[in-house]
């Protein structure tokens, strides 16, 4: 039973190391970029979102 119990905790801990990565980054190409400063609206512009946020650095080239 003591064997057992190390078997099944050794595969739990293999089984969860070897989940696949998502990646929470999306590129938008050619979209509208409204920034709600009142700006015009920029027409055909590259976006990069990371993990559902623009990053400052991509914001600040827009």
């Amino acid at each position: 039973m003591k064997y057992l119990l190390i078997i099944l905790v050794s595969l739990g801990s293999l089984l969860s190391s070897a989940t696949a990565e998502v990646s929470n980054t999306t590129f938008l190409n050619g979209a509208t970029v409204i920034d709600g400063t009142g700006a015009e609206p920029r027409p055909n512009t590259a976006v990069l979102i990371e993990a559902a946020r623009v990053p400052e650095s991509a914001a600040s080239m827009l």
